[in-house]
């Protein structure tokens, strides 16, 4: 069984040999995804202001600003926001075993990009409707597919359901650890917001992706293998994964 300290302290250590990569590509997923949410935020917060009769809501959710903002949301959401979660797995996957370069961000759209999106999107509607039912079962539905975008970064000759199975079967008698886990970032979190976002920008959001792909390495290995930074980056990389 992986070991929570240490998967934090392997994925620092990723992350500090290639740091300003790595902040970038955090701060570039960061804002793409955040982009896309804050535009939903917005809709959301007008509607709630403006519109709660029932008729008014229906004209304005009708209106051709709505409608075209909504779909362009949309689009984004599924012909870009899936791609480059695929590449930025890979980056950081990557990146914990030789420094990698931003360029593999770009991966997801040149790899069977449209199986990538097609994944993602097939993971997110399984964790939508997880989410729709009970609480719960979406919290463990994520939990769940967690490591699609890592295994889509491995093998993208995989297909949706093939991916999702392989996910599922990892994280099987991992996901209350990884939970456990993910609840452990909650002080840097609290002192990102703190910041006005400074810390998450230049450590704790970098941090935590570079964490989350070795605790995908560790899972995938079945333990986590003891690996020295100071060996030859690519005796680590035909050793431990296939890139």
């Amino acid at each position: 069984m992986w070991n929570r300290v240490e998967v934090k302290a392997k994925g620092k250590a990723g992350f500090k040999r290639n740091y300003w990569n790595c902040v970038v590509v955090s701060l570039l997923f960061t804002l793409v995804s955040g982009g896309l949410s804050g535009n939903e935020q917005r809709i959301t917060r007008q509607i709630e202001e403006n519109y709660m009769d029932p008729a008014t809501l229906l004209g304005f959710i009708t209106t051709p600003k709505v409608i075209g903002g909504a779909a362009v949301g949309l689009a984004i959401g599924i012909l870009v926001f899936g791609a480059l979660e695929v590449g930025c797995s890979r980056f950081f996957l990557l990146n914990q075993l030789q420094p990698a370069s931003v360029s593999e961000m770009g991966y997801g759209f040149s790899h069977n990009y449209g199986n990538n999106v097609g994944t993602i999107l097939l993971r997110n509607v399984f964790v939508i409707l997880g989410v729709i039912l009970f609480i719960i079962p979406g919290v463990i539905m994520s939990y769940q597919y967690r490591m699609v975008p890592y295994i889509l970064s491995e093998k993208p000759e995989l297909g949706p359901r093939e991916a999702l199975d392989y996910s599922k079967k990892m994280m099987e008698g991992h996901k209350l650890n990884a939970f456990i886990y993910d609840f452990s970032f909650i002080g840097w979190i609290l002192l990102s917001m703190c910041t006005l976002g400074i810390v998450g920008i230049f450590f704790a959001n970098p941090y935590k992706y570079a964490s989350d792909a070795e605790l995908y390495l560790a899972i995938r290995s079945g333990e986590i293998k003891t690996r020295d930074t100071s060996e030859e980056p690519e005796d680590v990389h035909v050793n431990t994964f296939e890139l």
